[in-house]
């Protein structure tokens, strides 16, 4: 078993979004990468939280995407589902690979 540094450091620094686990809605955070760990545990600055909500308007529902500023958070690393650098299409890490090269 070979023990070489996490490809995520390349992205100490960068801006990120963090897709999390769905809990019945949509949920991302943005912000740039501080720390992380051995767990995909990870320490986001500047983070902005944007998630799905139902709005009720004159009896009718709607989906709307609602934005929040979190500031400094920890986001577990079982709630993550996957990471991509901001403006990049392609994920750069996932729990389930993460699980396959520990």
């Amino acid at each position: 078993m070979q023990h070489g540094r996490s490809k995520n450091y390349h992205y100490l620094g960068k801006d990120i979004r963090v897709f999390l686990k769905p809990t019945g809605k949509c949920r991302s955070v943005h912000g740039t990468l501080q720390a992380f760990d051995q767990y995909m545990n990870l320490v986001v600055v500047d983070a902005l939280e944007t998630r799905e909500v139902i709005e009720r308007v004159n009896g009718s529902k709607t989906k709307a995407m609602k934005t929040r500023n979190l500031g400094f958070v920890l986001i577990r690393g079982t709630e993550v589902l996957s990471m991509s650098l901001e403006g990049e299409s392609e994920p750069i890490a996932d729990t389930a690979a993460a699980k396959g090269t520990a």
